[in-house]
């Protein structure tokens, strides 16, 4: 019996979409995608029009060829009358038959929004929103947004996507090649090449955009669904770089009292006002792969008041702690974060370590710094002391006005504290079959390879071949924060002691009990640890985020504005600050000011710059 066949032995055409493809391309459309979300004939014709270098199709170039293998792939499968007529609907001057096609608009900006599916359908359907300043379709925007992926449905699961895609993603680096070598387009702001293919898919086809070169960006929750932001950094041109110095600094957030080498360590680089445009994706993207730090930010200075008339409500982190915002020295910067493996939308650490650095070296006289991204969320940092330190003398003295916020000099000149205020975090328990799959994943993780079996246990779900050195018992909480994002755990203070001398079985974690970004497992702190740091600490915790790529975090907020209230509300005083320590391997001391009038819970962390240099990497 011969092999089966498939799609790529029996060669697949790839062009651009042509005038003469749309009606076609609009039957493909309406049978993908339901009414409220299908493109209309005049749109498709008007992304052809304005974009056809990047709406390109696939054709099958010997139909009756076909027949047979997709008779071979699906033998007792019927086509409807709808699809034999929509089979044999369109063909090329040339006999080909078009069954599938991608569609995608250039843009400066990539907000995931809402999104609605044909659950029947194997197509791929972002919804992309834009903020107001920038149009729908930017002619020469920097990244390359696509709108949908659609393969006729009788072809599908024949390899015709990941040829599509694949197709598609070397039309792009060749057009940037071509552009390049025609000299159509300069360096400026407003004539580009294309530095990144975007697209919101759902997670079951992730597999389908890694096989062409995508890397994930981000999870965005839609509903009850999860669905994964995917980006594929294009490759640009060969030309000489031209090294242009540019300072950088190296700073560790939540660093521990009297310890350099300590807290979360992130890279910082501040660029000259006028220089966004002249920075590319792939220049912030090898900056990060050298530096190979956690986080690696970039930032901008905004214009203050451009920016300041157009902040809506999503803000995040603003406090103004009964001061009029016109008393405030508020300096507004554009910031991208960047990890090794890619851009991600926000990294507090890295935004600690930033404030650190514009208020020591670049805006000294500044109360509040603010931190714009991508998605229009912005930070506020703040210099903080407690209220009875006296105004440093470096900064100016205002008379007449409330100083919101202060600043205290440590050390030396290097070190500050910052503080920023989040969202305050509720942590809700766990019914009892949640709590049974926590433990289950636990010992998994923490003790795979022992064989320790405690017969009181009633969790029979484990064999013999799984730890059960961590008991039922010795778990006082489980519960998990809104939408389950994140899983709170708290043990036994000698139980944590116990885990944290263990290898981590992270893959464990990762396939555990259902979360989306990660677990924090915390303790009540010993008398020793808080005469350690020469200060109380109110628990103990390790974060870990193997779902998104971190397997245990350094030391983070994030986790502490679940964290403090939790413990707030175990504490007999009720007292409104709290001290976590994050007993990673470099561990962190983070301070917490719970304001629960507001939800916000006020996170301080002391910054300390450990290097200082210049970048000689060409762009």
């Amino acid at each position: 019996m011969a092999s089966r066949r498939t799609m790529q032995e029996l060669q697949l055409k790839f062009r651009s979409v042509q005038p003469v493809d749309i009606e076609r391309i609009a039957e493909l459309e309406a049978d993908a995608f339901p009414p409220e979300v299908a493109e209309s004939k005049s749109d498709l014709q008007g992304r052809q029009h304005y974009g056809a270098a990047f709406f390109r199709c696939v054709l099958l170039k010997n139909s009756k060829e076909l027949e047979e293998v997709v008779s071979e792939a699906m033998p007792f499968r019927q086509m409807s009358t709808e699809e034999e007529a929509c089979h044999h609907v369109m063909h090329d001057g040339e006999g080909n038959e078009l069954i599938g096609y991608v569609s995608a608009s250039r843009c400066d900006e990539f907000v995931s929004s809402s999104i609605k599916l044909n659950d029947e359908s194997q197509s791929l359907v972002p919804s992309l929103a834009y903020p107001c300043k920038v149009k729908k379709r930017e002619p020469n925007g920097r990244y390359l947004a696509i709108h949908s992926v659609v393969v006729q449905r009788e072809y599908q699961r024949l390899g015709v996507a990941k040829s599509l895609l694949q197709n598609y993603v070397k039309s792009v680096e060749k057009w940037n090649e071509d552009d390049e070598s025609s000299k159509k387009r300069s360096n400026s702001k407003m004539e580009r090449k294309i530095e990144k293919i975007i697209v919101l898919c759902r997670s079951s086809v992730a597999s389908l955009f890694v096989s062409s070169g995508f890397r994930w960006r981000q999870t965005v929750s839609l509903g009850c669904d999860s669905y994964y932001e995917m980006e594929k950094q294009i490759q640009l041109s060969n030309n000489k770089p031209a090294s242009i110095p540019r300072e950088f600094y190296l700073v560790n957030s939540f660093a521990l009292p009297g310890i350099s080498v300590s807290g979360n360590p992130a890279a910082i680089i501040v660029l000259p006002d006028d220089d966004y445009s002249g920075v590319s994706d792939e220049w912030m993207m090898s900056i990060a792969r050298q530096f190979n730090q956690p986080s690696t930010v970039f930032a901008w200075r905004l214009d203050d008041k451009s920016v300041a008339s157009s902040i809506s409500d999503d803000v995040l982190n603003v406090s103004n702690h009964g001061e009029d915002d016109a008393h405030q020295n508020n300096h507004h910067f554009y910031v991208r974060f960047f990890n090794p493996k890619g851009e991600c939308n926000m990294c507090a650490h890295a935004a600690f370590g930033l404030a650190n650095v514009l208020f020591r070296h670049f805006d000294e006289g500044t109360d509040v710094v603010s931190f714009h991204n991508r998605t229009n969320i912005i930070l506020q940092a703040r210099p903080y002391v407690s209220s009875q330190t006296r105004r440093p003398s470096y900064l100016p003295q205002q008379q007449n006005t409330v100083v919101a916020m202060e600043t205290k000099k440590l050390l030396n000149n290097t070190d500050g504290k910052i503080r920023m205020d989040y969202p305050w975090r509720d942590v809700v328990e766990l019914p009892r079959d949640g709590q049974k799959a926590i433990l289950a994943m636990l010992r998994r993780a923490f003790f795979s390879s022992h064989s320790v079996v405690d017969n009181d246990d009633d969790d029979d779900s484990e064999t013999d071949e799984v730890a059960l050195s961590l008991s039922s018992s010795q778990i006082l909480f489980a519960g998990a924060t809104e939408n389950n994002e994140d899983l709170l755990v708290e043990v036994e203070a000698e139980m944590f002691d116990t885990m944290l001398g263990r290898n981590v079985d992270y893959s464990a974690l990762k396939h555990g009990y259902g979360y989306t970004r990660g677990i924090i497992v915390c303790c009540s702190p010993s008398v020793s640890i808080s005469e350690q740091f020469n200060t109380e600490v109110d628990f103990r915790s390790r974060y870990f985020q193997p779902r998104v790529g971190v397997n245990e975090d350094v030391a983070s907020g994030w986790p502490q504005c679940a964290l403090a209230p939790y413990f707030h509300s175990k504490n007999a005083n009720g007292k409104n600050k709290l001290v976590g320590l994050q007993q990673s391997e470099r561990g962190g001391l983070i301070e917490c000011i719970l304001n629960k009038d507001e939800e916000t819970v006020g996170i301080v962390g002391l910054t300390v710059t450990t290097l200082k240099g210049v970048t000689l990497i060409g762009e």
